[in-house]
């Protein structure tokens, strides 16, 4: 068991050197060389007189609650976010030089990659729970100003930072085994992500697979049947129809119309039950095997970016 926490803690510590100290904010440095020290000393070590939490650390307290989160997960979401925040101040205060110095060729491209930086942050995020905090931050990223890259740096990235902390240390839940592969997997939600809007606008249509996943890592199952039923519900004009029967019946061979036989009848079945039965003296919540239709949604998925790249 010792040997064991001399590996996490030399582990954590090598990634810690791997990122830029000064630029991590105190609260989230106190959290990273918590998380950095074996296990036991976060499990057992007796409150501090003066801060009523362990090693003297108000973080120590919170993280003392869930003891059952697997140490290594957490660090390792962690680090992956602080990176991919890392990186957009480092280019948001790239981008807000250069237009100091009057040159607007090289913060647009900058820009470009700040971008990628935010969609990738995203993608890190969704991995344990959906983030709720990049509505800003996108919205001053896309103008590109100089006040923008103000905001980025003096607000945006701090409640991020903040959304950060509080989901390690209080959402044990999302973080306590966190399932290998999300349900939507992230190839198939950036080739959504990719797909052109001048004809169909697919932002909901991310945000359902997005929270569909939040669900998934959280056992959310109910959350997991009511969203897909959604999704089935939300497509139809893509095939040119109106009803999800009648994109079935108009598109595809009978091995796709098969598959998505079972969205249309086992599923919404199942999401109906739930969504529309009242209160009894006894219920059973689902479990997964009761809404796992991922293999039917990923063809569906796929369906949907064949017709929208024709």
């Amino acid at each position: 068991m010792a040997r064991m926490a001399c590996i996490h803690c030399s582990v954590a510590m090598r990634y810690l050197l791997l990122l830029p100290f000064q630029c991590t904010p105190s609260p989230c440095r106190a959290l990273l060389l918590l998380l950095a020290a074996p296990r036991s000393s976060i499990a057992v070590a007796p409150p501090d007189a003066s801060t009523g939490s362990a090693c003297g650390s108000p973080l120590a307290g919170q993280i003392e609650s869930s003891p059952d989160i697997p140490l290594m997960n957490m660090l390792d979401w962690v680090l992956r976010i602080m990176k991919a925040i890392n990186q957009i101040r480092e280019k948001a205060l790239e981008a807000q030089q250069h237009l100091t110095e009057g040159d607007a060729a090289k913060a647009k491209l900058v820009n470009k990659y700040l971008k990628q930086d935010v969609d990738a942050l995203e993608e890190t995020w969704a991995t344990h729970r959906k983030i709720a905090e990049l509505g800003n931050l996108r919205r001053h990223v896309s103008f590109g100003e100089t006040h923008d890259y103000m905001d980025i740096l003096g607000n945006d990235l701090a409640k991020l930072e903040t959304g950060m902390l509080t989901t390690a240390t209080k959402s044990s839940a999302s973080l306590r085994d966190p399932k290998p592969h999300p349900y939507v997997s992230i190839e198939r939600l950036d080739e959504l992500r990719k797909l052109p809007r001048t004809r169909l606008d697919v932002g909901r249509l991310v945000a359902f697979c997005q929270e569909l996943n939040a669900a998934y890592q959280d056992d959310a199952y109910l959350s997991m049947g009511m969203l897909q039923r959604a999704i089935i519900d939300h497509v139809p004009p893509i095939f040119g129809a109106t009803s999800f029967s009648a994109a079935i019946a108009g598109h595809g061979g009978r091995s796709f119309k098969n598959a998505m036989q079972r969205l249309d009848k086992s599923l919404r079945d199942i999401a109906d039950l739930h969504l529309h039965s009242q209160i009894t003296r006894r219920e059973v919540i689902p479990g997964l095997a009761q809404v796992n239709f991922a293999s039917e949604l990923d063809l569906l998925l796929a369906e949907v970016i064949k017709k929208l790249t024709d």
